[in-house]
C-alpha cells in the first residue's frame, strides 16, 4: 500500500538505498537506526515538531505503523520512498515535502539579543540543573560557572574539561548538559565565533561512553549546524528587530520541547550570550 504527504529532512534524502531498523521507542515516536548503528532517524506523527534527522508521517499511517512496531523487521529508504516491512505486509511512504534543518544565517550582530536576555531573566521556568532559566540571564547568578566560563577559554584543556563535564550530564534521553551545549554551539555557529568547536562536540558524540545514543545524534547534528525548527525560528528572531510578543512566543516553543530539554538549551544560549559579551 502506498501513501502520500509525509514529510523528512532533507539531509535524510538518499540517492543511494539506505536500510534502517527499530532503535528504540519515545511516548509516540520511535527512532530508527542505520546498518552500522552510526545515526538514528526520528519517526514521528505530521504535527510533531521538525527535529533535524525528522521523518513525520500523516496519522493514519502513523497509527498504522506505530501499533505494529514490534512486527517491524527493517524500512528502506530511496530517494523520497520509504517502505516500512512488517511481519505480514509493508507499508510504502512517498515523502512529498522536505524541510532544512540546518542554520544558514551569519550575522555579525544580534538586534533582538538584549530583548531575548531580558525575556530570559523574567523567565522562571526550571531547568534539569534544578535552577531557573533566570540564574542563567548573568554571569553573577550561572550555576557551575567555572565550567561555562571553561567553555570559552583559549586554553583547550580548560575547554575539554568543561565539555567532560558537561556532556551526559543530567538525565533523560537528552540529559541537560547536552542541551545546554546545543544552545553554546548555536549562538557561536549563528555568529561564525569559534567553530572549532564543532570539532571538539563531534569528538565527544563519537563515543558512546559519554552520553545517550539519542543525545549523541543531537549534537553531532549540532555539530553540522543543524537544529530543530523552534531554534531555527528563535535564530531567525535574534537576528532581526524583534518585538517582545513575537520573542516570547518563540521561547515558549523552545520551552515546550521535553520535560526540561528546552528550557535546557535556552539556559545554553543565554549563558553564552552573556559570556561572549562580558569577554569583548
Amino acid at each position: 500500500m502506498t501513501h502520500l504527504q509525509g514529510k523528512m529532512d532533507r539531509s535524510l534524502w538518499q540517492k543511494q538505498a539506505t536500510t534502517w531498523f527499530l532503535h528504540s521507542t519515545y511516548q509516540r515516536t520511535f527512532n530508527l537506526t542505520n546498518q552500522d548503528h552510526q545515526e538514528l532517524a526520528l519517526v514521528a506523527p505530521i504535527d510533531f515538531p521538525c527535529l533535524p534527522g525528522g521523518i513525520y508521517l500523516p496519522y493514519p499511517i502513523f497509527d498504522e505503523v506505530f501499533g505494529a512496531i514490534q512486527q517491524l523487521q527493517k524500512v528502506t529508504l530511496h530517494e523520497n520512498q520509504l517502505v516500512f516491512y512488517l511481519d505480514q505486509k509493508k507499508v510504502t511512504v512517498t515523502m512529498g515535502e522536505t524541510f532544512d534543518s540546518r542554520l544558514q544565517i551569519h550575522p555579525s550582530i544580534l538586534p533582538s539579543e538584549c530583548l531575548f536576555l531580558q525575556k530570559i531573566q523574567e523567565n522562571n521556568e526550571m531547568t534539569g540543573f534544578d535552577y531557573p532559566l533566570s540564574a542563567f540571564s548573568s554571569a553573577k547568578t550561572f550555576p557551575f560557572r567555572q565550567e561555562i566560563q571553561g567553555l570559552f577559554s583559549n586554553e583547550l584543556t580548560d575547554k575539554q574539561q568543561s565539555l567532560t563535564y558537561l556532556v551526559g550530564r543530567g538525565r533523560g534521553l537528552t540529559p541537560s548538559g547536552d542541551d545546554f551545549l546545543l544552545g553554546w554551539l548555536l549562538v557561536q555557529q549563528l555568529k561564525q565565533d569559534n567553530l572549532e568547536n564543532n570539532e571538539l562536540i563531534m569528538q565527544k558524540a563519537q563515543s558512546p561512553d559519554y552520553t545517550t545514543d539519542v543525545s549523541r545524534h543531537y549534537l553531532r547534528r549540532a555539530a553540522i549546524g543543524c537544529y530543530s525548527q523552534a531554534l531555527l525560528n528563535l535564530a531567525k528572531a535574534l537576528v532581526e528587530p524583534t518585538n517582545e510578543q513575537v520573542m516570547a512566543q518563540r521561547i515558549a516553543e523552545i520551552v515546550a520541547h521535553g520535560h526540561s530539554s528546552g528550557a535546557d538549551t535556552l539556559a545554553g544560549i543565554a549563558a553564552t550570550l552573556i559570556e561572549m559579551r562580558r569577554r569583548k
